[in-house]
């Protein structure tokens, strides 16, 4: 059986450069989040993140940069399994969602969540909130990000690594050959 990226991790700072945020972004997000906290052992730890894991924090980017803060987002994504539910087919992730719920934007950011009741008046909501997070556009974008990166180190290993996963991923049918 080949080596995929199933089987590596990568540090924060090759990580946060996969999923489009900085070191210190990543960094900063975790602490305030208490995320991975099994990756936060003594002084001088050094964080290694799998492919799942990278899943989970490019779903958080995305939200944040609808416009939701770190806490809600993290807090969100925490509860999700986006990579396992991208791998079982599911191209939406959905979070907790409350019975007519509303998501509002304004110039593609997000504003807040509401919810219409029995006496169809609206509530807002903090927390349960219909959130939809694609999970196919999350793969294209790590894919592509950990191909560049790997191009730009001229890493073969980890080409390889990708490539393998990638045919793994369209074996299975998670993917079609166009999205290889």
């Amino acid at each position: 059986m080949p080596i995929t990226l199933e089987d590596i991790s990568f540090g924060r700072t090759e990580t946060a450069k996969v999923v489009g945020i900085t070191d210190v972004q990543l960094k900063r997000w975790i602490d305030r989040s208490g995320m991975f906290p099994e990756k936060q052992q003594g002084t001088g730890y050094r964080m290694t993140f799998g492919i799942s894991d990278i899943f989970t924090i490019r779903a958080a980017v995305v939200l944040v940069d609808m416009g939701m803060s770190v806490e809600s987002a993290m807090r969100i994504v925490k509860s999700r399994n986006t990579y396992g539910r991208f791998l079982h087919g599911r191209g939406r992730d959905v979070g907790p969602f409350s019975k007519n719920a509303f998501v509002f934007y304004k110039d593609g950011k997000y504003i807040h969540a509401g919810s219409v009741n029995e006496k169809n008046e609206f509530i807002f909501m903090n927390e349960d909130a219909y959130i939809s997070i694609n999970t196919y556009s999350i793969y294209s974008y790590i894919s592509k990000s950990i191909e560049e990166m790997f191009r730009e180190e001229n890493n073969t290993k980890g080409l390889e690594y990708l490539e393998a996963w990638r045919q793994g991923l369209m074996k299975h049918g998670v993917i079609g050959a166009d999205e290889c």
